[in-house]
Parts: structure tokens; sequence; C-alpha cells
């Protein structure tokens, strides 16, 4: 397996570590794994972001944003459910 596809599956498994988040951070107790997940998947994909060449980058945004995303839904989820 050549690097280009490593690198095109860690980016899909950051994808798919975001989307996951993103469905489980609502849950209230189950929402601390959707930050794991969001940052996993975020780190993920900044990693392969600045290993691939300045081409072919749409993946690994699309990972940084969707873990991201469920980090800070997750987030707010919690500072609101706190308020209660």
């Amino acid at each position: 397996m050549d690097d280009k596809r490593k690198l095109h599956i860690l980016a899909i498994l950051s994808i798919v570590l975001g989307i996951i988040g993103l469905l489980i951070a609502w849950i209230p107790v189950v929402n601390n794994l959707s930050i794991g997940f969001g940052l996993i998947g975020a780190l993920l994909a900044f990693a392969c972001y600045f290993l691939e060449d300045k081409k072919d980058r749409s993946l690994y945004i699309c990972g940084m944003t969707l873990g991201l995303a469920a980090t800070g839904l997750a987030l707010a989820a919690q500072a609101q459910l706190l308020r209660y």
C-alpha cells in the first residue's frame, strides 16, 4: 500500500470519527466520548493535511471541520446541561 492511499484511509477515518462524534454529541452522558472522537479525528486530519501535497486536501479539511464541530457541539451541550 502506497503512502498516498494510507493518507486517504486516515482522512476517511477522521471523517467517520467526526460524524460519529456529531451524532453522539447530543446524548447527555455519552457526549464525553464525542469530545474524544472529535479531537482524535481532527488531529488525524491535521497530521495528514501537512503530509499531503497541496492540490488534494479536501478530505482532510472535511475531517478537521467535522472533528472540531463535534468537539464544539459536545462542549456546548455540556455547558447547556450544566445550567440546569
